[in-house]
């Protein structure tokens, strides 16, 4: 039996929700429910994972959690993270995962999962106007 790796899981299970809320009961609004679809997303692959609702407190679990690497590639099944609290604060943190050549991630405008962003949109936003460290995170077997 082949293993399919985790981040090819992640990437596959990301894949599935495009276009829909993967949220729909709302913990925290949509407008800022981006660590919660993530956590959610990766919970169908690790069904330990905790629902986290905040960008700073997932970061925090993916530094502590052994299943979680971080990387310098922006390749699917990546979770690419900016902790709200650690940029310039004139815009919030964000997170999502990457996709080919996107980054699907919540739109705080609908609750739904899209591809929001390239790697040079993200960055351009993220790191040049919120003045976050980009932040990637391999799942790992």
């Amino acid at each position: 039996e082949v293993k399919i790796p985790l981040s090819q899981q992640l990437h596959n299970e990301a894949l599935k929700w495009l276009w829909k809320d993967p949220t729909p009961t709302d913990i925290v609004s949509d407008d800022v429910a981006c660590a919660q679809v993530v956590s959610f997303i990766i919970r169908q692959i690790l069904k330990d994972f905790p629902i986290i609702t905040g960008t700073y407190t997932l970061w925090d679990k993916f530094k502590k959690d052994k299943r979680f690497r971080p990387t310098l590639d922006y390749k699917k099944g990546v979770i690419v993270l900016c902790a709200t609290g650690t940029g310039n604060g004139k815009i919030r943190g964000h997170v999502g995962i990457c996709g080919d050549n996107v980054i699907m991630s919540n739109n705080s405008l609908n609750g739904k999962w899209e591809p929001n962003y390239t790697k040079e949109t993200l960055e351009k936003r993220f790191r040049d106007l919120g003045g976050f460290k980009i932040h990637l995170f391999e799942l790992i077997d």
